[in-house]
């Protein structure tokens, strides 16, 4: 079984929350990382002893520009200790073990790129060996179908994981606040999270090819309620067949945008039906 849920939009948690109550085939939601920053959200989540499949931006707003200004400012290992700690707590609070960091990788030239990689790769190497007592992946957001003719986000994305996963695991050590850290885990790593904007025509092995399917260890499925926009019963029983028969161990995300609190419930209605499929 493929655990699915459903992504929820900021400010409207505890309706999202009730609405989900009666459907057990959600298997957790998906929101943003600063959902978490409130402790008082935090405890809303615990009581209702919903799982959080999916952080989205780890770091918000663009994470390469970030990662850039703390790297001149020789302030990484502030930095990267505050993220370690910011995983555990929305770990803590939500059992959460995925986070996204949008690098940006279409808005480098490509002439530029390789010296981009080899700078991007021993920091994101740090970051998957972050010292936290669970398995965890960092995700490399990639868009499905390609945003524009020629990006290259899915496979700059695709060559940084290879990378990082074949690099040795970066030590912690007190300059990142760690004096001892515990074993490395088996599962953390750097992977894929793919937002699928689908054609109710576009088959799931043409968007989603076996090649790179290893690596993705989140799918998430956007339409616009506002749009009168919805998934299919059929386009998702494919989706769920293609990734069961390719051994997928991810998860699946519905995330409607545009979602009038006043639906909530048949929203949730329809997401859990999709997710009986998988």
């Amino acid at each position: 079984m493929i655990l699915a849920g459903i992504s929820i939009e900021e400010g409207k948690l505890a309706a999202w929350l009730k609405a989900l109550e009666p459907y057990m085939a959600l298997k957790g939601i998906g929101g943003n990382a600063s959902l978490f920053e409130d402790e008082s959200t935090r405890l809303q989540v615990q009581k209702a002893a919903v799982k959080c499949l999916l952080a989205f931006n780890l770091l918000p707003g663009n994470a390469a520009d970030i990662l850039s200004i703390m790297e001149q400012r020789g302030e990484l290992a502030k930095l990267f200790g505050r993220l370690c700690r910011e995983m555990g707590s929305i770990h803590q609070a939500s059992e959460c073990n995925l986070f996204t960091m949008d690098l940006s990788l279409d808005r480098y030239q490509e002439a530029n790129w390789p010296t981009q990689s080899m700078r991007f790769q021993p920091l994101l190497n740090t970051l998957v060996s972050a010292p936290l007592p669970f398995d965890f992946s960092i995700l490399l957001p990639a868009s499905l179908p390609e945003p524009f003719p020629g990006s290259q986000e899915l496979a700059r994305s695709v060559e940084l994981c290879k990378a990082v996963n074949g690099m040795p695991r970066e030590n912690w050590d007190e300059k990142y606040g760690i004096d001892e850290r515990p074993p490395l885990l088996p599962h953390t790593s750097l992977g894929l999270c793919v937002h699928a904007h689908l054609d109710k025509e576009m088959a799931p092995e043409l968007l989603c090819g076996r090649e790179f399917l290893p690596l993705v260890k989140a799918i998430v499925f956007h339409y616009d309620v506002t749009a009168f926009e919805t998934l299919y019963d059929d386009e998702q029983a494919k989706w769920a067949e293609y990734l069961r028969n390719g051994g997928y161990g991810g998860v699946v995300l519905f995330a409607p945008s545009g979602c009038p609190e006043a639906r909530l419930p048949e929203i949730c209605q329809d997401a859990a039906t999709w997710a009986e499929l998988y």
